[in-house]
């Protein structure tokens, strides 16, 4: 009676083992790899594949993200990294403290002031009435 010899067993994915050569030019990829030889074909980088992959998982697309830049245009978050210790503290820049400042000197709020500035904005092009 012959004894039984152990088959090789194949080695696991994500192992050390299964990035090897082939024939020197090619390599066997992890599955959540990407080949250069494909990102080069596709005409895209690492980056731009991670970037699209973050958007897929939170479900927004190209659109939302042009739109979320459009509105904060129109806010008082900056969009540079802070400088100094109070912009960094408070999450305000200099001009930005001021304008709060101003506003509650003047007793007013943001809210009030962006209504009188839609307010004004709905009156252009309208005709003045002179009352006689």
């Amino acid at each position: 009676m012959e004894p039984i010899l152990p088959t090789p067993i194949a080695p696991k994915l994500g192992t050390m083992s299964t990035s090897t050569t082939i024939s020197g030019k090619r390599r066997i990829m992890y599955p959540d790899e990407i080949s250069p030889h494909a990102l080069d074909r596709l005409g895209v980088n690492y980056d731009i594949v991670k970037k699209e992959k973050g958007m897929k998982k939170l479900g927004i697309c190209d659109s939302d993200l042009i739109e979320s830049e459009e509105l904060r245009k129109y806010t008082g978050v900056s969009q540079i990294q802070p400088t100094s210790k109070v912009e960094l503290m408070f999450g305000f820049n200099d001009e930005q403290l001021q304008r709060e400042r101003a506003i509650k000197r003047l007793g007013t709020s943001e809210q009030e002031i962006t209504e009188d500035y839609r307010r004004r904005i709905a009156r252009l092009g309208m005709p003045l009435v002179h009352l006689t």
